[in-house]
């Protein structure tokens, strides 16, 4: 795969090339942003991220291919649990991202 012109970063592959770095979550015909694209741009930035957080999306939502979802922006209050640093830093980075608050819900779409 190519690097990206911009910053250098190795572009991924989902549909369509993308840098994970650059690209910018954009929300499709119903709003709804592409849950993999964010785990990318996460994964970029914090290494192990996405797995982490796609096992907390399979405990706690209900998807399948193709499909959207809602999810909603909160944060977690068991300290003793590992992932719960991760989660935490999901939900304040995306919800600053999408200028979006952590009471708030998004639409988030699926496919693979």
């Amino acid at each position: 795969m190519n690097n990206c012109k911009v910053c250098g970063t190795k572009k991924k592959m989902h549909y369509i090339e993308f840098c994970p770095k650059c690209y910018i979550p954009e929300p499709r015909d119903i709003k709804a942003y592409d849950l993999f694209k964010m785990f990318y741009h996460m994964e970029d930035k914090y290494e192990g991220f996405k797995d982490r957080f796609w096992d907390f999306i399979i405990d706690n939502y209900d998807i399948r291919n193709d499909s959207f979802f809602q999810f909603n922006f909160y944060y977690c209050d068991k300290e003793d649990e590992e992932e719960v640093e991760d989660l935490n830093l999901f939900m304040e980075e995306y919800g600053h991202l999408l200028e979006n608050d952590k009471q708030q819900s998004i639409w988030l779409w699926v496919s693979w």
